[in-house]
């Protein structure tokens, strides 16, 4: 979920959309209506930023991750 490709309202009907969402997907959401900013890679839009901690009930295991628009890294000691 934190690598799913994200949108974000700027104003009034304008979003900005991350390229993995597509051209396709740009142009259905333009033709509802909403004005599109040019297609921008991960990050290069304010989207904030996630990291996640997990553990795993029958075995006790954390997992850690961080997405991918972050410079944050998960680290077990």
């Amino acid at each position: 979920a934190l690598d799913a490709p994200r949108f974000r309202w700027q104003a009034d009907r304008l979003f900005g959309l991350e390229t993995e969402f597509g051209d396709s997907m740009a142009a259905e959401l333009r033709l509802r209506g909403h004005h599109i900013m040019p297609l921008v890679e991960a990050g290069q839009l304010y989207y904030g930023g996630g990291q996640i901690i997990m553990r795993d009930l029958e075995s006790g295991v954390y997992i850690g991750g961080s997405e991918k628009r972050n410079d944050g890294v998960a680290i077990a000691f």
